[in-house]
């Protein structure tokens, strides 16, 4: 069984408890929903670039419990 890297998990619920899509997620941190899809899913790890654009587009999000953390709902509230 192949789980999903924390950041996967993390990155869709943060998404979800927004009520954004994906292609809402990409407009604002100027990536493609390709791109962003390509992280959300564990196609692929997570750029600085990235990450920098998520720390700017969403200041209250801690970067390090996005990607360790498995309790999502600390990284929402």
């Amino acid at each position: 069984m192949n789980e999903l890297p924390t950041h996967c998990i993390n990155l869709k619920a943060f998404r979800t408890s927004l009520n954004m899509r994906q292609k809402d997620i990409a407009n604002k941190l100027g990536v493609s929903v390709t791109l962003y899809n390509q992280v959300e899913t564990g196609k692929i790890n997570p750029t600085y670039n990235f990450l920098e654009k998520l720390a700017k587009a969403f200041p209250d999000i801690n970067i390090n419990k996005l990607l360790f953390d498995l309790n999502i709902f600390k990284l929402c509230m």
